[in-house]
């Protein structure tokens, strides 16, 4: 049994419960959520999907923040299940205002937007106490002006000089011999309890950052677009009915909102309409719709607006009010355009265009949050219980790169603001055996892993504004790489272009052609681990095992959908030098991502790291040789020192 940092950490949480020592930690819960969720998972969930003793882990800032769930009061609950049944337990409560209030200001300061909130899991928290705190059946009662902050000790912002070995394949990553390929101030554990490794980083680059930006770079291009798939087969129509002409297709809408493994909305969004397929595993009635703006955990259903498909009925894709039960809107509201329901095997399929503002009804943003709901039925529309409901937070501005949805990711850059790297305390789940790629999931949230210094790979829209490591700090003050990062990757080894304006056209003036990119750097390479995505399959850079360059699909390579190619464990995704650059969509099982912000700055220099293992690549230029520089350096050093000592 490998004893880690987490474990000891689950030790003294455990021994601070029991002999009321002064600092707890554990998951936030709402009280709401705890006495109304009390159940085994999948047989019932919190409105963001999560179960409070079986997945605290997963329960979100938007979930805690809600009216209902403020005035319930919160929790706290083990970091660990017990053995015994797999559930998490209580180990604190908070019996008072201050105490309530203070917990709310620190889950505000974690997600201050919570309208803009993704589904981005509230991280662990500790709770400074009154060593004299009561306990009643092994939970401290929490009471008074207390601390709350993050677990991690102000040393872990230190900015101390980390050492780190290079993997050359994902099959040498381990934790005993090289900290799964990271650097050592990234704290790897294991969380054997759900197969899991959790990796925790300070964010920080190791070299300098936010230097050298060449401004706002302008670009008119739009984003370019993966092969379109084949059209799938249309199926049976439901209601005996010849659907009207349509105006696309749904293998055209790229973009997705995933309700549940059975539920997933297509859509592409713009001049005011929304283009969407609902596909649903169910062969009974299925609904898409919007909430009332003011809506509440609890109220989502209530006042909301609905596209309801009826298999059977004469109209069967209609507009309902469900202020009460689903009833019809007036003809005069029912302006859907598109519309078709067809059952195709297991799924049934339903097809509209609905205008995005339109009088009487809930407006679908095109920026900002809606929560959207979806529900799904038998042959006829009625109740249908908790289980077949579900609500999904979205703001359409937030989503990722590659997809067809409201950007086109041409013009200027998406941000005109600077602002300085902080420290931060990612925790990062990832499966200890991803197994064989499944299905691509779309990223929702952005956050596509974390490269092996720490730092995370980001899928959202370009910024255009990078420095001169080819990385960039958003309003989150989180650093973070879009592109290939070249200060990094020539620390790994792999070749890069001579110049970080690698993306900038020669004049200096706008974004370079995307089709000409590929060419500033060398055409051969070799490439170490340089990340992990989220659902565990390595990440690579620019060039694949047989050291040839590896190209995306939009540009007739041999990667897939998410960048990424190989059968089983060889699986792995591929930073490109042209779009989509990072994987926009993940083919295994996603892990939780939660961080916590610091105060404190980043080294604009960066943290110091000394690297071993390093492979030198012999690219077909002197983009290549460049990127041997350190290691001539530390030879000619060596010789040196061999001279000094002779001497």
């Amino acid at each position: 049994m490998i004893t880690t940092k987490l474990s000891l950490l689950l030790a003294a949480t455990a021994a601070s419960v029991a002999h009321a020592e002064t600092e707890i930690t554990g998951y936030v819960m709402d009280k709401q959520c705890v006495y109304k969720y009390d159940c085994e998972p999948g047989v019932c969930e919190a409105p963001d999907g999560s179960n409070p003793f079986y997945g605290p882990e997963e329960h979100t800032p938007f979930c805690l923040q809600l009216l209902s769930c403020k005035r319930s009061g919160y929790t706290v609950m083990s970091t660990y299940p017990t053995e015994a049944d797999g559930k998490h337990s209580l180990i604190a409560n908070f019996t008072d205002d201050p105490s309530n209030k203070a917990m709310f200001n620190y889950i505000r300061k974690i997600e201050p937007s919570p309208r803009r909130a993704t589904k981005m899991p509230m991280p662990l928290v500790s709770i400074i106490v009154a060593d004299d705190s009561p306990i009643i059946d092994n939970i401290t009662q929490i009471s008074g002006d207390v601390i709350v902050k993050d677990p991690w000790p102000e040393s872990a912002y230190n900015g101390s000089a980390t050492t780190q070995t290079v993997c050359d394949s994902v099959f040498d990553a381990s934790i005993e011999d090289n900290n799964l390929c990271f650097r050592s101030d990234v704290i790897v554990s294991m969380a054997d309890f759900k197969e899991m490794f959790v990796i925790e980083s300070n964010g920080c680059p190791d070299h300098g950052n936010m230097e050298g930006e060449p401004g706002n770079i302008e670009n008119s291009q739009e984003w370019p677009m993966a092969p379109e798939e084949e059209t799938p087969a249309s199926g049976d129509n439901p209601s005996g009915a010849i659907p009207a002409a349509l105006s696309f297709s749904c293998s055209d809408l790229k973009q997705k909102l995933v309700f549940d493994p059975k539920a997933t909305l297509h859509y592409k969004i713009g001049d005011g309409v929304l283009h969407g397929c609902l596909e649903v595993e169910n062969d009974g009635w299925i609904g898409f719709g919007v909430s009332a703006p003011n809506a509440t955990s609890g109220g989502f259903m209530f006042g909301a607006d609905a596209i309801i498909g009826v298999p059977g009925d004469a109209k069967p894709v209609q507009k309902y009010d469900l202020t009460f039960s689903p009833a019809l809107m007036p003809d005069a509201q029912q302006t859907l355009e598109d519309v078709d329901l067809v059952q195709d095997g297991d799924m049934m399929i339903m097809q509209f265009t609905k205008k995005l503002v339109e009088e009487g009804e809930n407006s679908i943003l095109e920026v900002g949050l809606n929560n959207f709901i979806h529900a799904r039925g038998g042959s006829t529309l009625e109740y249908h219980g908790p289980e077949s409901r579900f609500i999904v937070p979205k703001d359409f501005s937030e989503d990722p790169a590659g997809g067809s949805g409201r950007r086109t990711q041409s013009g200027g850059s998406t941000n005109s603001e600077t602002f300085e790297a902080m420290y931060h305390h990612y925790t990062m789940m990832i499966p200890q055996v991803p197994g064989a790629p499944g299905d691509a999931t779309p990223i929702t949230d952005n956050i596509v892993g974390m490269m092996t210094n720490g730092v995370l790979l980001d899928s959202h829209s370009q910024t255009w504004a990078y420095d001169m490591c080819n990385g960039y700090s958003d309003k989150k003050r989180q650093y973070h790489y879009q592109i290939p990062p070249i200060c990094y990757l020539k620390s790994m080894g792999v070749p890069t272009p001579a110049s970080d304006r690698w993306w900038i056209n020669d004049d200096g003036t706008e974004v370079r052609p995307y089709s000409e990119m590929s060419a500033q750097f060398p055409k051969t390479g070799l490439s170490p681990v340089v990340g992990f995505a989220r659902d565990g399959f390595p990440i690579y850079a620019l060039y694949g095992p047989d050291g040839q360059m590896v190209r995306s699909a939009i540009y007739e390579g041999d990667l897939d959908e998410c960048n990424g190619k190989g059968e089983g464990s060889d699986y792995a995704y591929y930073i490109t030098a042209e779009p989509p650059f990072v994987p926009t969509c993940l083919r295994g099982t996603v892990g939780n991502f939660a961080f916590a912000t610091s105060d404190k700055k980043c080294p604009g220099s960066g943290i110091s790291n000394s690297i071993s293992g390093v492979t030198p690549s012999d690219g077909d230029d002197e983009s290549a040789a460049f990127a041997k520089v350190p290691l001539l350096s530390a030879l000619i050093s060596a010789a040196l020192a061999a001279v000094v000592f002779f001497i």
